[in-house]
Protein backbone atom coordinates (compact mmCIF):
# COMPACT_ATOMS: atom_id res chain seq x y z
CA UNK A 1 0.00 0.00 0.00
CA UNK A 2 1.33 3.42 -0.96
CA UNK A 3 0.70 6.31 1.36
CA UNK A 4 1.24 9.96 0.67
CA UNK A 5 2.19 12.74 3.01
CA UNK A 6 1.16 15.36 0.46
CA UNK A 7 -1.01 18.13 1.74
CA UNK A 8 -4.36 18.58 -0.01
CA UNK A 9 -4.48 21.44 -2.50
CA UNK A 10 -6.35 24.45 -1.20
CA UNK A 11 -6.80 27.55 -3.30
CA UNK A 12 -6.25 30.91 -1.64
CA UNK A 13 -9.38 32.93 -1.12
CA UNK A 14 -8.06 36.13 -2.64
CA UNK A 15 -5.15 37.55 -4.60
CA UNK A 16 -4.19 36.14 -7.98
CA UNK A 17 -6.85 33.45 -7.82
CA UNK A 18 -9.60 36.02 -7.37
CA UNK A 19 -9.17 37.07 -11.00
CA UNK A 20 -10.67 33.79 -12.17
CA UNK A 21 -13.69 34.20 -9.92
CA UNK A 22 -14.30 37.67 -11.37
CA UNK A 23 -14.54 36.20 -14.86
CA UNK A 24 -11.23 37.71 -15.98
CA UNK A 25 -9.29 34.48 -16.08
CA UNK A 26 -7.87 35.26 -19.53
CA UNK A 27 -4.27 36.31 -19.13
CA UNK A 28 -3.16 39.32 -21.12
CA UNK A 29 0.21 39.63 -22.80
CA UNK A 30 1.04 42.44 -20.36
CA UNK A 31 0.30 40.18 -17.38
CA UNK A 32 2.36 37.37 -18.95
CA UNK A 33 5.35 39.69 -19.39
CA UNK A 34 4.86 41.16 -15.90
CA UNK A 35 4.94 37.75 -14.23
CA UNK A 36 7.95 36.57 -16.22
CA UNK A 37 9.84 39.74 -15.32
CA UNK A 38 8.80 39.46 -11.67
CA UNK A 39 10.02 35.86 -11.54
CA UNK A 40 13.21 36.81 -13.44
CA UNK A 41 12.39 34.33 -16.21
CA UNK A 42 13.61 34.74 -19.76
CA UNK A 43 11.42 33.64 -22.67
CA UNK A 44 13.60 30.52 -22.88
CA UNK A 45 13.22 29.80 -19.15
CA UNK A 46 9.47 30.25 -19.40
CA UNK A 47 9.23 28.02 -22.46
CA UNK A 48 11.16 25.26 -20.71
CA UNK A 49 9.08 25.54 -17.53
CA UNK A 50 5.81 25.55 -19.46
CA UNK A 51 6.78 22.75 -21.84
CA UNK A 52 6.40 24.89 -24.95
CA UNK A 53 8.80 26.19 -27.57
CA UNK A 54 10.50 29.57 -27.24
CA UNK A 55 8.50 30.66 -30.28
CA UNK A 56 5.25 29.84 -28.46
CA UNK A 57 6.39 31.69 -25.32
CA UNK A 58 7.27 34.68 -27.49
CA UNK A 59 3.83 34.39 -29.08
CA UNK A 60 2.22 34.57 -25.62
CA UNK A 61 4.30 37.66 -24.82
CA UNK A 62 3.53 39.54 -28.03
CA UNK A 63 -0.10 38.50 -28.52
CA UNK A 64 0.36 36.15 -31.46
CA UNK A 65 -0.85 33.19 -29.39
CA UNK A 66 -3.67 33.13 -26.86
CA UNK A 67 -2.41 32.14 -23.43
CA UNK A 68 -4.12 28.88 -22.45
CA UNK A 69 -5.95 28.79 -19.12
CA UNK A 70 -3.64 26.12 -17.60
CA UNK A 71 -0.60 28.29 -18.42
CA UNK A 72 -2.28 31.33 -16.87
CA UNK A 73 -3.20 29.39 -13.71
CA UNK A 74 0.33 28.02 -13.34
CA UNK A 75 1.99 31.40 -13.79
CA UNK A 76 -0.41 33.13 -11.40
CA UNK A 77 0.16 30.42 -8.84
CA UNK A 78 3.94 30.77 -9.14
CA UNK A 79 3.66 34.54 -8.89
CA UNK A 80 1.57 34.26 -5.75
CA UNK A 81 3.91 31.71 -4.17
CA UNK A 82 6.89 33.99 -4.86
CA UNK A 83 5.19 37.05 -3.36
CA UNK A 84 4.74 38.92 -6.63
CA UNK A 85 2.06 41.58 -6.39
CA UNK A 86 -1.10 40.96 -8.34
CA UNK A 87 -1.01 42.48 -11.80
CA UNK A 88 -3.07 45.63 -12.20
CA UNK A 89 -3.65 46.74 -15.78
CA UNK A 90 -3.12 50.43 -16.34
Amino acid sequence: MVTSNAKPHTAPSKGWQSMASKGSDKMTTAEYRYILAGLALTQGDAAKALGVTIRTSNGYANGHHAIPEPVARLLRRLAEEHGLREFAAA
